[in-house]
């Protein structure tokens, strides 16, 4: 365990490391969304706070494309049905007329998906709904007023739990198919974010608690309290096995829906799980060794392994936490 501090510090330098390189790669910060009062088509209230902490899918269009671009409004239905069942699809209308938008008729049997937009009688003005395009959302001025002329016919922008734009697509007004790249994005953008939030939060806590555990282990064998020492290893194993279980189905998703970060997001990214993989694979086979040589009572030389498996598997958990801290960071660069 002698290698312990100038292991973990060696890790700790990489980490940082690889924040600083990625931070020229990550999306701009944005603020919290604002609350916006809107109307939907069928005259409702739709208040933006019921977007918190939510996955969510925003789109602009012009009053005009809702009722002349059918293939643009189909594309958006498309887009509506594949989504994750808990994402929604809020369509805000741009350049109205009326006191609310006409619904597209792909829209009215959609439960997830509303058409709405501002006025200037009982909800926040068109101009705040701009506002919430460019400032927000990040949607170039220039890009918003060309929804007037159909170029673009729409603009889909993914928007994570905490309402920042994970990306920005054109949607043209042309019949694409079944392999729609737009549409497909914006799917992935959807995907991936949802599959972070089910997987982060648990597989954080873990590994902060094996690597506490470790670490106590470390510190109550020093003082030959044996007993203590054999609960609070024998609960990291328990917890690293979940773990590993657990990576199953991050591997799955991983392998599915490739990390679109941007710039150096991406070398960094790989670099730590990389690390993560290579410290796994070892640990695990040293760790399940130390079991065998503590049962033969072969405690010298379960001592000498365990000065080099003990940081390795701190740095699995370190890595880990690192990992889906990199990817709630720079996924993907806007």
């Amino acid at each position: 365990m002698k290698l312990a501090v100038p292991f973990l510090v060696v890790c700790g330098a990489l980490v940082a490391a690889a924040i600083v390189l990625g931070a020229l790669g990550r999306a701009p910060e944005v603020d919290d969304l604002p609350d916006l009062t809107l109307r939907d088509s069928s005259g409702h209230r739709f208040d933006l706070e019921s977007m918190d902490g939510r996955v969510w899918i925003a789109s602009f269009v012009s009053a005009t494309c809702i009722d002349s671009c059918p293939e643009a409004v189909e594309r958006l239905a498309t887009l509506h049905d594949g989504l994750p069942g808990d994402v929604p699809l809020v369509t805000f209308v741009v350049d109205g007329k009326s006191l609310w938008p006409t619904c597209p008729s792909a829209a009215r049997d959609r439960r997830r998906w509303t058409v709405c937009q501002g006025n200037s009688v009982d909800a926040d003005d068109e101009e705040q709904v701009r506002r919430l395009a460019t400032e927000f959302l990040l949607v170039a001025d220039e890009t918003l007023d060309g929804l007037k002329d159909r170029a673009p016919a729409a603009v889909i922008v993914p928007v994570d739990l905490r309402g920042r734009p994970q990306g920005i697509y054109k949607l043209d007004d042309a019949a694409v198919g079944e392999d729609d790249p737009v549409v497909a994005a914006a799917w992935g953008d959807a995907e991936f974010l949802v599959t972070l939030h089910r997987h982060g939060g648990w597989e954080v806590r873990l590994n902060a608690l094996v690597a506490a555990l470790l670490l106590a282990g470390y510190f109550l064998i020093r003082y030959r309290l044996i007993p203590a020492h054999l609960t609070c290893m024998g609960l990291a194993g328990l917890f690293t096995m979940i773990l590993v279980g657990l990576g199953f189905g991050y591997v799955d998703f991983a392998t599915s829906v490739p990390m679109r970060g941007a710039g150096w997001a991406r070398p960094s990214y790989f670099a730590v799980m990389l690390g993560h993989t290579i410290l796994l694979s070892l640990s695990t086979l040293a760790a399940l060794t130390l079991v065998y040589l503590a049962l033969r009572r072969r405690f010298e030389r379960h001592k000498a392994i365990a000065r080099w498996v003990a940081p390795a598997w701190i740095g699995v958990c370190v890595a880990g936490v690192a990992i889906h801290y990199l990817l709630g960071l720079w996924f993907p660069a806007a």
